[in-house]
């Protein structure tokens, strides 16, 4: 925005016509006012000009009657017999119907009497002129949603800074959702964007500071020409409202606030347990979560790598740090009070994992049923119990040792787990398996991290059991036992053997 003379000539010329009415012309004539009715707004002019003969202009006493005409206001013009002359000028402010006559003679009486109705001014308050506008339909939405539209419309003197619909797309995705699920947050943001006065851009200076609605400042900065309210540039200035001023500005202004862990815009919030939480950045390889003070300003792409890695917010419903202090709500109680899975918590209580999945964490579990669990060869649960090391093993391969959320997850991607070794992330159908086991029921949010249950037991490759359900059993049939190849049924009956007697089958390795 252009601040040299000649700029401030042709604004100050712009603001003067802005100001200007409607001139409206009514002759005046033998026996006649010509247009007889008139309709205008308030704010026009109205001229009475004679076309031949001595009139004037009557609007206090009905020259007929005698009595007032009782106008929202009165006048009374002079008599003129000058051709060409304006009889008289009057300004119409207040809205009405207003009747008049000419009272020389029987001039009246002759026909010689005429009507203004004069219609309220339109509205153009700042809250239409936003209404109106195409390119601030995100505004319109945010201060209807905030209940400030009676205020903008209001009469009185306001500023409005008034981002675009392309200012507010420059925000972080999701964050305009956000902001409108949470109205406090939001008018305080609509309030950063108002000032309590007029404030047209002659009257603005280099490095001025504004105080706005909300009770914070804005720092006017003039440079190169243009105007910045912070870092938003003014793109139109001066587009006046009935109740004050409205600036277009290219970026959406964020009032300045000190978030719980003392960071200026910082990302930081309190949790319901009253803990401070930082937001974080998660990398899907190493599951090390590195917490950020804002958030709100990493770019994709330079401050982390959106291939491998996500911006996880404090109160995202995906953060598993969130209430994370909360008493009660551990993995080891989700599972201790869930019917569908008895069998495990007998085997955590048996190797004494109940305190490490209760503890601080995070972690995450993936949960079989009892069902899952049944589906071992009859004795293996058993047999398990008595071996707690075997079973300890076993366990551990089914927790990591970081919470991992559903939408963490990506098709074909190794997790580690608490046991040291691998499982496999395989999405397919619109199913999630965990190596080859089912995920049912996802995301069972704990204070302690997350659970998901799983629809099969996950057999880590370095124990001594072998899951009989997934043996591959067409390589059975094609290997020697004691040098001699044997058929399928024999095979079948080998193992349906050593599982009914019991013991536990060694894992045949390929």
């Amino acid at each position: 925005m252009k601040t040299n003379k000649l700029f401030l000539m042709l604004l100050t010329c712009l603001f003067a016509s802005s100001l200007s009415a409607t001139i409206h012309i009514v002759n005046a004539g033998g026996y006649y006012y010509m247009p007889s009715i008139l309709t205008i707004n308030a704010g026009d002019t109205v001229e009475w000009i004679n076309d031949g003969g001595n009139h004037d202009v009557n609007a206090d006493i009905n020259s007929q009657t005698g009595s007032s005409f009782n106008n929202p206001v009165s006048f009374q013009s002079n008599t003129t017999n000058v051709i060409g002359a304006i009889i008289h000028t009057q300004v119409f402010t207040v809205p009405g119907n207003y009747s008049y006559d000419c009272s020389v003679g029987s001039h009246a009486a002759a026909g010689m009497v005429g009507t203004i109705v004069v219609n309220g001014a339109p509205s153009n308050s700042i809250y239409d002129i936003v209404s109106n506008s195409s390119n601030h339909t995100t505004l319109k939405v945010a201060i209807d949603a905030c209940a400030l539209n009676g205020f903008l419309s209001d009469p009185g003197t306001l500023t409005l800074f008034a981002p675009t619909d392309a200012a507010f797309n420059l925000l972080p995705s999701g964050t305009v959702t956000a902001l409108l699920a949470d109205i406090p947050q939001l008018t305080d943001i609509l309030k950063h964007h108002v000032v309590g006065s007029s404030v047209m851009s002659v009257m603005l200076s280099n490095n001025q500071v504004v105080t706005t609605l909300l009770g914070t400042d804005v720092t006017v900065t003039i440079t190169g020409g243009n105007v910045y309210i912070d870092n938003a540039m003014v793109t139109v200035a001066d587009i006046v409202a009935d109740n004050g001023v409205v600036h277009i500005i290219d970026a959406v202004l964020i009032p300045s606030t000190t978030d719980c862990n003392g960071i200026v815009n910082g990302t930081a919030l309190v949790d319901t347990c009253g803990v401070c939480l930082q937001a974080y950045i998660y990398n899907f390889i190493t599951h090390v979560p590195t917490f950020v003070d804002n958030a709100n300003l990493l770019v994709a792409g330079i401050d982390y790598d959106p291939s491998s890695e996500a911006v996880v917010m404090p109160n995202d419903p995906m953060n598993p740090y969130w209430n994370t202090s909360c008493v009660g709500n551990t993995i080891y109680d989700i599972v201790s009070n869930s019917a569908d899975h008895t069998t495990l918590k007998v085997a955590v209580d048996a190797c004494a994992l109940d305190g490490v999945l209760s503890g601080a964490g995070p972690f995450t579990l993936f949960a079989p049923t009892d069902a899952a669990f049944n589906l071992l060869p009859a004795g293996t649960v058993t047999a398990l119990l008595n071996d707690i090391p075997q079973l300890t093993d076993i366990l551990k391969h089914h927790v990591v040792g970081d919470s991992v959320m559903s939408g963490m997850l990506s098709n074909n991607q190794v997790v580690s787990t608490l046991l040291g070794t691998d499982v496999t992330i395989t999405i397919s159908g619109g199913n999630v398996y965990i190596d080859n086991a089912m995920v049912t029921v996802a995301d069972i949010v704990a204070d302690n991290g997350v659970v998901h249950v799983i629809d099969a037991v996950l057999i880590p490759t370095t124990t001594d059991i072998i899951d009989y359900n997934t043996l591959d059993k067409e390589y059975l049939y094609s290997i020697n036992i004691l040098g001699e190849k044997v058929d399928r049924n024999t095979i079948n009956q080998v193992v349906f053997d050593i599982y009914d007697s019991g013991d536990v089958i060694r894992r045949l390795a390929r």
